[in-house]
């Protein structure tokens, strides 16, 4: 499934729920098993970005069949601090609202 750039950035902004995965995914592999699996009440169905934190993948909410973006964090970079931003970071996005 291929998503574009302003479907990413809508997604992105939608993005109001994250879930922590402290999968590897230093791999090509463990990326690409991510997508199909569900983590709590989210579908994996893509990929849509991916960083030095971690990696976005487009997913489904199951409970309310909604798009939404989820950000895996590297788990390499698990530690109080970086945790500390990436829950930050899933606050001030669970606050937007984007129509």
């Amino acid at each position: 499934m291929t998503v574009g750039v302003s479907g990413q950035r809508r997604l992105r902004r939608r993005a109001l729920n994250c879930a922590i995965s402290r999968e590897p995914q230093s791999t090509l592999a463990a990326q690409t098993l991510m997508i199909g699996r569900t983590i709590g009440k989210y579908r994996i169905v893509g990929q849509l970005g991916r960083g030095g934190a971690g990696i976005v993948y487009k997913a489904v909410d199951e409970s309310l069949n909604r798009d939404v973006a989820v950000k895996t964090l590297n788990p390499d970079l698990a530690n109080t601090e970086v945790m500390t931003r990436f829950r930050a970071e899933a606050t001030i996005l669970a606050k937007l609202n984007h129509p």
